[in-house]
């Protein structure tokens, strides 16, 4: 069962590029490439799940994301790095390193020392083109169900929280079968009692949910901790998320990031 679909809105398809300011004028720091970064321990690893969550029938669409990441770091690009056709001489291709982590997560980082600050890009190989007749558009209800959050982030009491989503589930899944039912033999007395009795139980079990959760904490998380233009688009090849955030806040990102794709929870 997905539920409510509203998280951050969508950009136009094709339109995912985020460019870096420093309207701040930010001292400058050093920036740390995010291969030694990630060999932190403090960083989650993609093969080391750090919260056991319960999964549902309703998570079985993160299990098919195969994830990707491009970062941008620095800051503004200059007038010549702007212009349609990049020279040869500014090194720009020098410039960028590609490498891949033992976990299969792939990294094009381009390094820009203009401002303390780095553009995240999250590319998933998930988009219109894995659909097939019946089911389409759950790549892009997938996109909006991944700023729901985690058992970690966006439930004030989780284990309460999950025996109301299980819950719900049952209930949801029963309904449909009853209703599938009623319209292919006719409703019966009985049935449609049942029917009745199934639909205010999920009135109510929804009510339960929404008391237990935090609205927008994912995203309210980062932004509190400078990230703007904290958004996601699907096309027809691939699902991307981006935000640009204070250089120093990369490490929360990643948690983060890592976090949402390994366990989410499609509240």
């Amino acid at each position: 069962m997905m539920r409510n679909s509203g998280g951050l809105a969508n950009t136009r398809q094709g339109r995912s590029a985020v460019q870096c300011h420093d309207r701040h004028r930010s001292p400058r720091r050093q920036l740390v490439h995010p291969r030694r970064l990630l060999s932190s321990n403090s960083i989650c690893n993609c093969r080391d799940v750090s919260v056991q969550a319960q999964f549902s029938r309703r998570q079985f669409l993160g299990s098919s994301l195969a994830l990707g990441s491009a970062l941008l770091l620095g800051g503004r690009p200059d007038a010549a790095a702007s212009t349609e056709t990049i020279s040869p001489s500014l090194g720009f291709e020098s410039r960028v390193s590609e490498f891949t982590l033992p976990n299969g997560l792939h990294f094009i980082v381009l390094e820009r020392h203009n401002a303390p600050v780095v553009a995240c890009h999250t590319h998933a190989r998930v988009g219109a083109f894995v659909e097939e007749d019946g089911g389409t558009g759950l790549a892009h209800l997938l996109e909006h169900m991944a700023f729901k959050g985690t058992a970690r982030v966006g439930s004030r009491d989780w284990q309460a929280e999950q025996q109301v989503l299980r819950a719900q589930d049952e209930v949801f899944y029963e309904l449909r079968e009853l209703k599938n039912a009623a319209n292919a033999s006719g409703g019966t007395a009985s049935r449609t009692a049942r029917i009745q009795q199934l639909q205010e139980q999920l009135t109510e079990l929804k009510a339960a949910g929404e008391e237990l959760l935090v609205p927008n904490a994912f995203g309210s998380m980062l932004q509190e901790a400078g990230a703007v233009g904290l958004n996601a688009a699907t096309s027809h090849d691939n699902t991307k998320y981006y935000s640009t955030l204070p250089v120093n806040k990369l490490e929360l990102w990643f948690a983060l990031e890592s976090e949402r794709f390994q366990a989410p929870v499609f509240r």
